[in-house]
């Protein structure tokens, strides 16, 4: 998978209908963590591109 969006994947699963399903954390651009700047982008996204079922891609 190659994709700029994912800046600090949290967790990954493969479904039985062969996508993988990706948990993305934005935990270091909250306010906390930026000068009091909330840097997380709005509305938050879903995507689930197919797997490559155990192949190098």
């Amino acid at each position: 998978m190659h994709d700029p969006r994912p800046l600090w994947p949290d967790t990954m699963s493969v479904a039985a209908d062969g996508h993988l399903y990706v948990t993305v954390n934005q935990l270091h651009r909250q306010d906390k963590y930026q000068g009091g700047k909330d840097l997380r982008p709005y509305p938050y996204c879903c995507s689930a591109p197919p797997s490559t079922q155990g192949r190098c891609a």
